[in-house]
């Protein structure tokens, strides 16, 4: 590590983690906050991923409040970096001299936090797989395999977040420099949907994955109208649909027998 440096956003990174440790009242520092520490720098290039990707920091936080809990804020992290935690760092480092880059950035980080073989799912808003500027999913693409994804319908989310918004549930393996599967998902099709208000039937964009495997809608692709004429969302075929079963079901499509589990290891510093 001696001859790799980080980046000055990398090192603030590290930094910030280590505050958010200190402002839970955590006595470590562990990958959550590393994750954290990403989310809080912005205008990185991982900061922007995570964005992509509908990560945002104040539902990581709350996540790990209510997994992890609060401890008493000021207390310092005297155990330092958990083994895993320095296992990603060490990573990032591989992460950097994989791709020659003389520094080791954010973006390294992130990838860090995910070995070779991991597998990841987020839940993202649905302009991340439909956006025209491919430029986020390109990004994870360097980094991992895409292994499928499910849609759900604008009002998965409408109790929790009090507006309906269409969300995807997507599904990535980290590779190792190459990908080992189709990069299609990339892309975007066109595809013929309903427009509810003017009662025809007009061309919409979306990814080509759900152009290819529409059965992994929950529901159906439509204009739904109101403020913005354009307002492409995904609505539900029946009001009594139980979004549990509906979701497990389209789970098949995902690769089998794909996660490795590694030895466990305690999450403490030694």
């Amino acid at each position: 590590m001696a001859e790799q440096k980080f980046t000055p956003r990398a090192e603030n990174v590290l930094r910030l983690a280590q505050e958010t440790a200190l402002e839970l009242g955590h006595g470590y520092v562990g990958c959550e906050h590393i994750l954290l520490g990403l989310l809080r720098e912005d205008g990185s290039a991982a900061c922007r991923a995570l964005g992509e990707a509908g990560v945002t920091e104040e539902q990581l936080r709350e996540q790990l409040v209510r997994t992890v809990g609060h401890g008493l804020s000021g207390s310092l992290p005297s155990q330092g970096l958990t083994p895993r935690a320095r296992s990603a760092v060490e990573m990032a480092v591989a992460e950097a001299m994989r791709f020659a880059s003389p520094r080791i950035g954010t973006e390294h980080l992130l990838m860090g936090l995910l070995r070779e073989g991991g597998i990841a799912a987020f839940v993202v808003s649905r302009y991340f797989m439909d956006a025209a500027d491919s430029s986020a999913r390109e990004y994870i693409a360097d980094q991992a395999d895409f292994l499928g994804a499910v849609r759900l319908p604008e009002t998965a989310f409408r109790q929790n977040a009090l507006t309906d918004v269409t969300t995807d549930i997507v599904f990535f393996q980290k590779h190792n420099g190459e990908n080992k599967r189709s990069r299609d998902w990339i892309t975007t099709s066109e595809i013929e949907v309903d427009d509810l208000k003017q009662g025809i039937r007009r061309p919409a964009v979306v990814n080509s994955f759900f152009a290819a495997h529409p059965e992994q809608i929950i529901g159906r692709m439509v204009y739904s109208g109101g403020m913005f004429a354009d307002a492409l969302n995904c609505v539900e075929d029946s009001p009594a649909t139980d979004l549990g079963q509906e979701i497990e079901s389209r789970l098949a499509i995902l690769p089998a027998a794909q996660f490795r589990p590694r030895e466990q290891q305690q999450e403490k510093a030694p």
